[in-house]
């Protein structure tokens, strides 16, 4: 028996607080406690507190003196403790999304099991706090490191089953949180950012979906896969694309915008770095209607070596962005340049000038240099000796601290598109999130239907995740590890055994309170010292 206060909302949005006296009865057909109410206090602001000090003198009056124990009594033995605040703070932005609804139904039309959706979230869960292969969660939800009770009810294969579902939900779970994302921050996707990353993995040869192709992790030797995502100004994700290892990034664009249209924003300005930058991606673009922002080579084209050369006077955006506007062959182009950036390329431009100068001192070294991937640029043969090309260098130098972005929308001035295109960071801020925190890979999946659903849930981890860190504003590495102190709290004694949270320190309970969620209760379970000799006890 146990004192508890429950809160009722309001219409207006206030709360309520009752006080209540609960004791938990055994319910056979249930086969579990349940908690009943003996008495019911009323409201706590309005509580006769005198009153309730005789009650508590009436029956203290009955009780051995303080610090003494019946004989038989047990003293109170804490059991297990488990983290609690990370997972609370997940399976609440899961509820808010109404994910556990969205998952639930999507299971009753295909007559599965409702546990999977518990093993989605047992999933995501784990890949926000300490990522695990599948057989890996199983066994972490089992051990208790984490307080997620509802994740002991599932089994191992019920991971794997859940995946062959969740990889048929893509599109359906991508259009609801695209839907939920203009809802809570109360505006329409304009900017998409769009980008490539690889992924390898640790196998002896390449098969039909994991291939050689060029790697963003610098392991060209390794099978992979090319995983791109467009992301909104906020770096949260609306759609991800998962494609075989030797699948080029210029190729990639067609399919995304065909996508990107079929979601139904009222508006989207695709942005694409320089290796997006195509005649056919533009004239897919535009065959769409989508308008767009890409990045050009300048080194590779003709027309932009043209644009580059162009008189013009350039125009202060920001401190270290001026910029101007180029049209050529009806087509609207802005040139950017950064001040910094240029001092950046100068001075890593000249270390390496100063390694070549070393290296052109033994014909050995020399020929090193010459198969170097960056040195290679700057170097000439001239009668079988190695030299630097300063016609090179002279052409590096007029590029430093230049950008030129291909403006594909009537209504964007050039200093608004040079804006847009430097938010590419974002979609660039959230690859680094997936490989450093929700751990894409190593993956463990051979068959590619497993390893798109893999690819899947860290996506839909990295959503969550990027929902705390922009209602918080804080790096959800620190929410972690703040979060991680909030725990579940096992402990036994003669009367039954308790489950209860310890209490959060103020800075997790601000934490949560932006995150737009209540601390956890403090009394999470209680099951007395009888419930194990009743009927299914």
């Amino acid at each position: 028996m146990f004192l508890r206060e429950s809160v009722s909302r309001r219409a207006n949005g206030s709360r309520v607080s009752y006080l209540q006296l609960v004791e938990s009865v055994w319910d056979p057909e249930r086969k579990r406690s349940v908690h009943q109410v003996v008495h019911s206090f009323g409201r706590k602001d309005r509580l006769d507190l005198d009153a309730l000090r005789r009650l508590v003198d009436s029956i203290s009056r009955h009780l051995p003196e303080t610090g003494s124990r019946e004989e038989g009594d047990e003293p109170a033995e804490i059991l297990a403790t488990a983290p609690l605040g990370t997972a609370h703070l997940i399976e609440g932005l899961w509820k808010e999304l109404g994910l556990d609804d969205f998952f639930a139904r999507a299971l009753r039309r295909r007559r599965l099991l409702p546990r999977y959706e518990r093993a989605l979230l047992g999933m995501v869960v784990n890949r926000a706090v300490d990522p695990r292969s599948k057989l890996g969660t199983f066994e972490w939800l089992r051990s208790g490191a984490v307080h997620f009770p509802s994740g002991i009810e599932v089994e191992l294969q019920d991971f794997y089953r859940a995946l062959d579902f969740f990889v048929g939900m893509k599109d359906a779970l991508e259009r609801r949180l695209v839907s939920r994302a203009c809802d809570l921050f109360g505006r329409e996707v304009d900017l998409v950012f769009y980008d490539t990353t690889s992924t390898y993995f640790e196998i002896d040869s390449p098969d039909d979906f994991r291939r050689r192709g060029k790697s963003k992790d610098h392991r060209p030797d390794l099978p992979q896969i090319v995983v791109a995502v467009a992301v909104n100004r906020d770096a949260l994700p609306l759609k991800h694309w998962v494609h075989r290892g030797n699948t080029a990034d210029v190729t990639t664009v067609e399919a995304a915008v065909k996508d990107l249209a079929g979601l139904g924003l009222s508006r989207v300005v695709f942005v694409g770095d320089r290796a997006m930058g195509s005649e056919k991606n533009f004239a897919k673009l535009e065959e769409l209607g989508i308008p767009y922002l890409i990045g050009m080579k300048l080194r590779e084209s003709k027309a932009i070596r043209r644009v580059l050369a162009r008189a013009g006077r350039y125009r202060e955006v920001l401190d270290n962005l001026d910029v101007k506007e180029v049209v050529l062959e009806d087509r609207r182009y802005v040139v950017c340049r950064n001040e910094e950036a240029a001092a950046r390329e100068r001075s890593v431009r000249e270390r390496i000038l100063a390694q070549i100068e070393g290296d052109l001192e033994t014909e050995s070294t020399a020929r090193r240099a010459l198969a170097h991937r960056i040195k290679k640029r700057y170097l000439r043969t001239d009668r079988g000796r190695v030299r630097i090309d300063r016609r090179k260098v002279r052409e590096d130098e007029r590029l430093d601290g230049r950008s030129v972005v291909l403006i594909g929308d009537p209504t964007l001035s050039a200093e608004e598109a040079a804006l847009g295109y430097r938010g590419r960071w974002r979609v660039e801020a959230a690859f680094r999130h997936l490989k450093d925190f929700v751990d894409l890979r190593p993956i463990h999946h051979r068959t590619e239907s497993r390893i798109q659903a893999h690819v899947g849930i860290c996506m839909l981890t990295y959503f969550l995740e990027r929902l705390a860190e922009l209602r918080t504003e804080e790096p959800f590495a620190r929410i972690r590890d703040e979060l991680q102190r909030l725990a579940a709290v096992t402990w036994r004694d003669g009367n039954g055994t308790i489950v209860q949270s310890s209490r959060p320190t103020p800075r997790a309970k601000g934490i949560l309170k932006a995150a737009g969620l209540d601390v956890p209760p403090r009394i999470l379970n209680a099951t007395p010292a009888d419930a194990a000799a009743l009927p299914g006890g």
